[in-house]
């Protein structure tokens, strides 16, 4: 007998959730027999599958061998979430903070010297100073006197961000590719103290202070350095580096030829600072959403083929039993109803359930897709320990960036520490229902708190990102002789990733609006998953392509720190290099899609015409 149209099925759904409530002149009984008949739901659940294959249980699989396989995927998930638990603690009290760096030289001035100068103790010239001095990677010198006087140590600034920021940032943002190197003098200070004023201590370390400091940007401007500035916070823009004493911070005064009054934070950088702010919150705003708007538009077009596609998502959701499904989850009218076809009709019944496939259709269940699919992994050892190990692996990885912040930052240490031992406590419970299939009543509460901290440490991730971004992006304007191979290699290695991704992407969804029109959507997913341009086949071919060239670009890197010091021919030639190599891979990784999809659609358009 031939199965009921869309506008026949439609209406009885109806009937059976309102049989009895006056709507006999709608409902003849022809109908009524067809929403009896057994073959009504299992005819629709292959017009929406659409040729896509079933995902059952295998019957040969005993619930013991699934309980053994359940428990040691939670072992092994475990065991990942427990090591990197210990790590996390046996490193916490790990700072990546670099101290500055010791010079060779010893420095010494005779503060009675009709022109007191800082030279060399061994040679008694300055010639080593100011090739030190020269040296650009050097962006804070420390001078450090040793005497009997009370005197303040001077410290030299590059500008005034190096000043105001803390010492680690540079390597923060960097990974210790660059950054800031602080170098520091010892100074023997000498000469009679007949020559200072007597009688007043405090005015006695003064003049030998400004002696020290006025030696110190002698030598400065003798080395091209840029010269200190003075204190004038209401001016908008300050120029110039900063010279100010360790403890009073007084500023060295080019004009007076002394220090002068307590160093004050300028409009300029407060300005920068509050701008930075605003943008760096803003973007990791835009990002956040962009990635969850995203991320829930190819979640959605997922759930609604696996909801149909696995028989326990299908029972789970009441999807065979079409009268009280809709009668309990379908409030519009019968006319309606009528109306409505089949994809509206699966797309309600979506919307409906959406709570339940939240937690049915999670993390864990998505990235059980990456090897096989989750009824699989629940039915063989060595899919199961492969997807536990992926579970674990994007779960400990979702903690890396976050634990790096807070050892160069440790204002963060506190709640870093804490968020992350939440997210391993949760995973591992949430873990537990769900590789022992656990109903959502019962799992809902770990769920929803695995969700939250996952949520919370991928927007970490992100703002966390976006500084490395801006910190990069700053750099190549104000030192581009230390950052322009770094930012440059990094930048191809990015364009590469995105490039790819969105070409791949392309020919896949060009293929499926093509083939969509003629073939049933499960051939079309076997044609692309044989073209290797299915979802799986493009992240690992992003991956691995990423991974290479990021090892590629890493390696120019490191060649470039051991022969170029200031801006040269071969840091361009570099890029260039890696831009083409990385370029090159991607055309060809997309040549070999496209011809490898032309010949599996020539085989579809011959198969179709048979």
């Amino acid at each position: 007998r031939p199965a009921p149209s869309v506008r026949q099925f439609t209406a009885a759904i109806m009937m059976q959730g309102c049989y009895g409530c006056g709507n006999d002149e709608v409902m003849d009984m022809e109908i009524a027999a067809e929403a009896k008949a057994p073959m009504v739901p299992r005819d629709l659940r292959a017009e929406m599958l659409d040729g896509i294959p079933v995902v059952k249980k295998n019957p040969k699989v005993s619930a013991t061998y699934r309980m053994v396989v359940a428990v040691v995927r939670l072992l092994v998930l475990w065991a990942m979430l427990g090591g990197a638990g210990i790590a996390m603690y046996k490193t916490r009290k790990w700072v990546a903070n670099e101290d500055p760096k010791n010079s060779e030289l010893t420095l010494m001035i005779d503060l009675c010297a009709p022109e007191p100068k800082l030279v060399d103790k061994d040679s008694g010239n300055d010639a080593g100073l100011l090739s030190l001095l020269g040296m650009p990677q050097h962006k804070v010198l420390r001078f450090m006197p040793s005497t009997e006087l009370d005197m303040q140590s001077i410290w030299y600034y590059e500008s005034e961000e190096l000043k105001q920021e803390p010492h680690q940032t540079s390597y923060a943002y960097t990974f210790h590719l660059f950054g800031r190197q602080d170098l520091q003098f010892p100074v023997e200070v000498a000469g009679n103290q007949a020559c200072l004023p007597q009688g007043d201590v405090e005015k006695e370390d003064a003049v030998a202070e400004n002696i020290l400091g006025a030696a110190v940007a002698a030598e400065l401007e003798a080395a091209g350095r840029r010269p200190p500035r003075a204190n004038v916070p209401l001016v908008p823009v300050a120029h110039g580096a900063i010279m100010v004493t360790n403890k009073k911070e007084e500023m060295w005064s080019v004009t007076l030829g002394r220090f002068d009054v307590a160093y004050t934070p300028s409009a300029s950088y407060q300005t920068y600072k509050w701008v930075t702010n605003i943008f760096r919150a803003f973007a990791t705003i835009g990002f956040v959403v962009l990635a969850i708007k995203e991320g829930a538009q190819a979640w959605m077009v997922a759930t609604e083929i696996w909801v149909v596609q696995y028989d326990r998502l299908w029972d789970e959701h009441d999807l065979n039993n079409y009268g009280r499904h809709t009668q309990l989850h379908m409030d519009f009218d019968l006319e309606t109803a009528l109306t409505m076809d089949t994809g509206d009709l699966k797309k309600t019944m979506h919307n409906r359930g959406m709570r339940k496939l939240i937690a049915a259709c999670g993390p864990f269940w998505i990235m059980d897709h990456a090897v096989g699919n989750p009824i699989a992994n629940e039915e063989g050892i060595r899919l199961g320990i492969v997807s536990a190990f992926i579970h674990g692996l994007t779960m400990v990885s979702l903690t890396g960036l976050p634990l790096m912040y807070c050892r160069y930052f440790e204002d963060y240490a506190v709640f870093t520490y804490s968020l992350i031992a939440c997210h391993l406590l949760q995973t591992g419970g949430f873990g537990f229902t769900f590789y022992f299939d656990l109903a959502f009543q019962k799992r809902q509460g770990f769920y929803y708190i695995h969700m939250f901290t996952v949520l919370i440490l991928a927007m970490y991730n992100i703002f966390y990102g976006v500084g490395i971004v801006l910190f990069l992006a700053t750099r190549l304007v104000v030192m581009p002789s230390e950052s322009l191979a770094v930012v440059g290699s990094l930048g191809a290695v990015a364009l590469y990733s995105i490039g790819l991704t969105v070409g791949l992407t392309r020919l896949r969804s060009g293929y499926m609006q093509q083939m969509l029109k003629r073939d049933t959507k499960g051939h079309v997913h076997a044609h692309l998953a044989q073209a290797g341009l299915d979802r799986h086949a493009i992240f690992g071919t992003v991956v691995t392509g990423t991974l290479m060239s990021g090892l590629l670009a890493t390696m120019f890197i490191l060649i470039c720190q051991l022969y170029f010091e200031r801006e040269a021919v071969g840091e361009f030639v570099v890029i260039g290099l890696i831009l083409a190599a990385v370029g090159f891979a991607a055309w060809k990784q997309l040549q070999g899609a496209h011809a490898r999809l032309q010949e599996v659609q020539a085989e579809a358009v011959a198969a179709l015409q048979n």
